[in-house]
């Protein structure tokens, strides 16, 4: 299968290589079931969840739609949207899409106003 996050592979593919099959990728952040009835119904065999899905979400979403899942359950769990990092590969040349990602969102920041630091208040 290719797994694919871009709508415009998926329909290059359907049509030019029929038999293989597209699987569509965590970036992609589908996190519903009336996006993976539409992707169903393009041609998609199966979805990777969105990591940011809950298991009763996942329950939820394979209850109403018809179509292979496939969820995370180990690596990083992005803070964030998934697939949508940029901040690893910018900060650190580390690829959070290609398994090289630093948890960079996880990381202790500082906040500053007009190059003042912004204390903070518990």
């Amino acid at each position: 299968a290719i797994i694919t996050s871009s709508i415009y592979i998926i329909n290059a593919c359907l049509k030019e290589t029929p038999k293989l099959e597209v699987h569509l990728s965590t970036q992609l952040s589908t996190i519903n079931s009336l996006s993976c009835k539409f992707f169903q119904e393009i041609g998609v065999k199966r979805v990777v969840l969105g990591r940011e899905v809950s298991l009763n979400e996942m329950s939820l979403i394979k209850k109403n739609s018809n179509i292979s899942l496939e969820a995370f359950i180990h690596g990083g769990m992005c803070t964030s949207i998934s697939g949508k990092c940029m901040l690893s590969n910018h900060m650190v040349n580390r690829d959070a899409n290609r398994g090289g990602c630093a948890h960079s969102c996880r990381w202790n920041y500082d906040l500053y106003e007009d190059n003042n630091k912004i204390n903070k208040k518990h």
